[in-house]
This record gives structure tokens, sequence and C-alpha cells, in this order.
């Protein structure tokens, strides 16, 4: 029997809508109840032109009768809810010696079977003991929000468990859960890079009667949201249908984490060409194996697709409770571009390597008629600032680029940093430091760029402390 005392409470926040509140102690004897199921993560938007999801198979509930008479529910489900909680098989052995059915019962009016208990509650060698009892068709059934024994074990992330399950029955690997999520997507949601890696391989590259692309997709999205680059490169290779889309593009632009360790040792010639050669650490070489080979995928479809790919979905707002377009002076608002939240992240590599697959797009503007240089400057991100050196003369045109209210990139470096721009840096003297020393950067930079200041106010500058 297995130590109760680390197992205070069992859920998947992120991978199972219908997570289990568990207590110390066991529920009330007259009513196993939960509480509120928590609101699931909302899933991926898809495009209209993505293939429709077919509807998931009727749900294989177990058998309901002990839930009906009071004295069974008392004398049966509550003993063996509380042994599957607490990981006693040895009391559970005793139950289920006299009514081996009862493996097939519900024990919980969520229609959970022992089962579901013992798994919510990470108890392997319960888990163990009570599979060799069961029939592989025993471990399809699922609880009142669908979801299987597995799916509680993928949303845990538990190796273990998961291999004790699919040994046991396959099957399991293609039966959707709550929302039509797939065990393999509910462990992506957790990260467990070893789980997720052994449902991938064992799904046969997704491929069953419930794998479709939109869900295809979404493992995809989550793969790279949880750094799990490797995988992620696999399910591009396997399925590089899954590739144009606009939610993978995102997910992509934000993980700048994931090429800090890569820097840009050129950026030239971005009108004809460009090469660029990153240094690029082994913990590394899958995000920018990825990042390549997805956008060198998407460079092969039609223009106009490529385009609205890379602008994003409009934005939308609120009107007599429908969604719809926001619009600015009669055009459409788009704020999710990849290249610029990529900008606004400070994802420099990702954006060296988007442009060099897409030079034209070095003039591209956003909403506010600001360039990816007018973006960096107005969220400090430096690294891509300073890329403006490297693109010869076509710096002269967009340094001199004016928003709607007239401010050029010498009026944006001068404005405050936002406050969330400045909350990895710790008290007001430091914050104070970085913005002045931020200021005299970029006011050589600037003049170095326009020509506009004389070299003795430059040194005037810099005479300052910093």
């Amino acid at each position: 029997m297995e130590d109760m005392s680390t197992t205070s409470r069992v859920l998947a926040p992120s991978g199972d809508p219908s997570a289990i509140s568990m207590r110390q102690q066991p529920p009330p004897p007259i009513y196993i109840t939960y509480g509120p199921s928590p609101t699931p993560p909302p899933l991926p938007p898809l495009s209209s032109s993505e293939l429709f999801i077919r509807a998931p198979p009727p749900l294989s509930h177990p058998c309901e009768d002990l839930l009906s008479g009071r004295e069974d529910y008392i004398n049966t489900c509550v003993p063996l809810y509380q042994a599957s909680f607490n990981g006693d098989w040895e009391a559970a052995k005793i139950i289920l010696n006299k009514r081996l059915e009862l493996v097939r019962y519900s024990i919980t009016h969520n229609f959970d079977t022992a089962l579901h208990i013992a798994t919510a509650a990470q108890h392997t060698k319960f888990v163990e003991a009570l599979v060799e009892l069961m029939e592989a068709k025993d471990l399809e059934l699922q609880n009142i929000h669908g979801n299987t024994a597995l799916c509680f074990a993928a949303s845990a992330g538990n190796m273990e468990m998961i291999k004790i399950m699919v040994s046991k029955n396959r099957r399991l690997l293609t039966i959707p859960g709550a929302q039509g999520m797939m065990p393999l997507y509910m462990a992506a949601l957790v990260g467990n890079h070893d789980s997720v890696n052994y449902l991938y391989d064992d799904s046969d590259k997704m491929t069953g009667d419930f794998w479709v692309h939109r869900n295809r997709v979404w493992v995809l999205i989550k793969c790279i949201e949880a750094d799990l680059f490797d995988i992620a490169l696999k399910i591009v290779v396997d399925r590089p249908e899954v590739v144009p889309n606009v939610g993978v593009l995102l997910a992509l632009a934000q993980k700048r984490h994931a090429f800090d360790d890569m820097k840009p040792n050129v950026f030239q010639g971005i009108v004809k060409s460009i090469d660029v050669k990153l240094g690029v650490t082994e913990a590394r070489r899958e995000a920018m194996k990825l990042v390549r080979l997805i956008l060198k995928n998407i460079m092969r479809m039609r223009k106009k697709f490529v385009d609205e790919l890379l602008r994003g979905p409009h934005d939308t707002m609120m009107k007599n409770g429908k969604a719809v377009p926001d619009m600015k002076d009669g055009k459409r608002m788009y704020s999710s571009r990849i290249l610029f939240v990529a900008v606004e992240m400070g994802n420099t590599n990702f954006v060296i390597e988007l442009i060099s697959q897409y030079p034209e797009l070095i003039w591209e503007l956003n909403d506010n008629n600001q360039s990816i240089f007018h973006v960096a400057v107005s969220h400090r991100q430096e690294r891509i600032y300073n890329l403006l050196y490297d693109i010869g003369s076509m710096k002269d045109m967009i340094t001199r680029l004016e928003d709607p209210e007239g401010n050029n990139m010498l009026h944006l470096v001068g404005k405050k940093a936002e406050k969330n721009q400045l909350q990895n840096v710790s008290g007001v003297a430091f914050q104070m430091q970085r913005e002045l020393l931020w200021f005299k950067v970029n006011m050589f930079l600037l003049a170095s760029v326009l020509g506009c200041l004389p070299y003795f106010f430059l040194e005037f500058l810099f005479s300052f402390r910093c």
C-alpha cells in the first residue's frame, strides 16, 4: 500500500477539465461529490479552412447500479472509493474478491470507477494491481466528462501509469476525453517530455478514428509552448499539413527564451539575400531547426495565403452581444501580426529567420504606421533595434517614418517605458539607471544613423555616469 502523506490534492489544471479536488480525509460516507470542475484552458483558434472535427463517439459509461440503491451505495461504493483514494490495495482486494464486476461500476456520481479514483490520487501500485484484474475493455470506461483513466494519467504526466494502461489496451490512445481532447494533448498541456514522447511514438503519428487535423494542430502548439521542440519537430516532419497555422506561428513568435543563446553574427543585404549564421547551442538546436522547417514549408505556399497567415486574425470587439471586426478609419485592425508579436517579445532570432525567408517584411508597417524598429524602440528591445545598422541605406527612410501622432523613432526613444517593461529591474534607482542608459545608447545609435548630432554633443552626452 502506498503512503498517502504526499497526496493532498491531485488535479490537472491545464489538462483535465474534470480534475478532482482531493482532501486528506475522505468525503462524508453518504455523498461522494466533487467541487465544481475548473474551466479547461481555451483551445487554440483555428481558421475556417481547417478540417471539420468529427463527432466524438458515444460515451462508454460504467454501470450505475450501485448509485441507485442507498444500501449498496453506502456498503460498497464508499468503502471501495476510500480504498482507491487512499491506495489501500488490501482493503480493495477484499471487496473485489467478493464482486470482481465492481471494476466496471461507477462509485461516484461523476461516474468514476475505482481506476479513475486511484489514478487521480497517483497510486501507481494500486493501479497496476487493479489493471491486472480488469479486462482490456474495462479501461475504456469514461466518467461523466468523457475521460478515461488514461486521461487522468496523461494529465498528471505519470509515465508508469500511462505504460500500465497502454500496454493493456492500446485503443485508449485514440479515445478522446473532455472537449475532444486526446490523451496526448492532455500530456502536452502538462509539458512532461517523457510522457508526451511516449504517447506520440505510440500514437502511430497521430492516426486513428478520432485523430483529425484540428487536434493534431493543438498538440503541436502545446509542444511548442512547453518547449518540447524535439517532439514538435517530429510532428512537423511526420505531419507537414499542420504547419500553416496562425497559432503555431504565434507560439513560436512568443518563445524568446528558446532562442536567447543564439547570437546573430551577420544581418546584411536584406533585400537581395540574407546570410545569417547562428551560434547554436545544443540545448536550442531543435528549436532553430523547427523554426526553419516551418518557415520553409510555408514559403512554398501561395503568396496570398502566406500574407494572410503572417497577418494573423483580425481584432474583434463585442457589439450587441456579437463579436464584430474592430475597425479604425474604415480598416480592420490586426494586432496579432506574427512579425510584430516577435518584435514586442524581443525574439530577435525568430525575426531574423522570418525576414530571411520573406525579405519584404522589412517594410511591413503595423496598424499605427510603425516599422519593426519603431516597435522595438517602444518596447525597449535593443537587440532588434540594433539590426537597424545592418540594413544599409533603407534605414534613412525607416527612421524618418512618423506614426499617426507624429512620433518618429527619436521621439519614441525619449518616451517613458511602460511599467511591465521594467518589471524585471528591481528598485527605482536601478530602473532610472536603465532608462538613462537606454536613452544614451539610442541617442548614439540614432545620431549615427541620422547624422544629426555633432561629435562634441555625443561626447557631452556620454560624460555623465549611469
